[in-house]
């Protein structure tokens, strides 16, 4: 049960680490324009609703993609075919986002409807990598895309045409006077804080 609640902080405690990176930059030098949250905010009340990117974002014409899609706790990254997905992604302040800087958009639900068909992964790690063919179309601007805006580029994924699973990959934190792998944290976190005794 201790472990439990210890692992639910430190998930929340990652998130928080993002989102404060997400509202500050990072040290990779001046971030590009916010072409998504200008184009897809929407204000209700004292909110900011994000609107679907295939609604708001400028798309170039559709074409059939393939590559690697990386899907794990808030990621959905692309590598290209001929690039090689990384066997580790490390969330630093001067390397966020840097191994998939291609945020892939399936939509929601409909993502859960897509991988639900296909087998889990074999391997180590928290994200999955699955080897994808599809139809899509990419914006035509850079712009901060994804979860906090950390993808410099965005693919809508239109019409699955294969996938398959292709492995696993383990993400390090290394950022905020934290060194572990992303399922470790919460526990160095507890530790460093004093929660916890070694």
């Amino acid at each position: 049960m201790k472990s439990g609640i210890l692992a639910i902080f430190g998930i929340l405690a990652i998130a928080a680490i993002l989102a404060v990176l997400a509202m500050f930059g990072t040290p990779q030098g001046p971030r590009p324009p916010r072409i998504a949250d200008e184009a897809c905010g929407v204000r209700e009340g004292d909110f900011i609703v994000q609107r679907r990117y295939r609604d708001c974002v400028d798309l170039l014409e559709s074409e059939r993609i393939r590559g690697f899609w990386l899907v794990g706790l808030e990621e959905s990254g692309f590598v290209p075919e001929g690039e090689a997905p990384p066997p580790v992604r490390i969330l630093s302040d001067d390397r966020l986002g840097s191994e998939a800087p291609t945020w892939l958009d399936a939509g929601w639900p409909e993502q859960q409807r897509l991988l639900a068909r296909v087998p889990e992964p074999e391997g180590v790690g928290d994200a999955s990598v699955y080897a994808v063919e599809f139809i899509g179309r990419r914006a035509r601007d850079p712009g901060e895309y994804g979860h906090n805006g950390y993808y410099r580029h965005l693919i809508i994924l239109d019409r699955l045409v294969s996938i398959r699973p292709a492995g696993k990959v383990r993400t390090r934190i290394e950022m905020l006077g934290l060194s572990c792998w992303i399922d470790d944290c919460d526990e160095e976190m507890a530790r460093r804080d004093g929660r916890l005794r070694d």
